[in-house]
């Protein structure tokens, strides 16, 4: 992974459509979203890193209701 590269594109690039779950160990805010928009609809993100535990993370709530997509820690 590279400063700046596009996280999401890659892994959908690497297994088709995308990942079913992905696992965030470093809990950043760009990195949980970018957890979330690399999955299947209906897939997983999964965050157990607390880098910046104390900031919030922006995400897109679409993925959540209309892909059926889920975001766990």
């Amino acid at each position: 992974v590279t400063p700046g590269m596009d996280v999401a594109a890659a892994l959908k690039t690497l297994v088709r459509g995308g990942p079913e779950i992905v696992i965030d160990s470093v809990g950043k805010g760009a990195t949980i979203a970018q957890a979330l928009e690399a999955v299947v609809p209906g897939g997983a993100a999964v965050v157990v890193g607390l880098h910046e535990v104390k900031q919030p993370a922006s995400i897109n709530p679409a993925a959540l209701v209309y892909q059926n997509k889920r975001l766990l820690g």
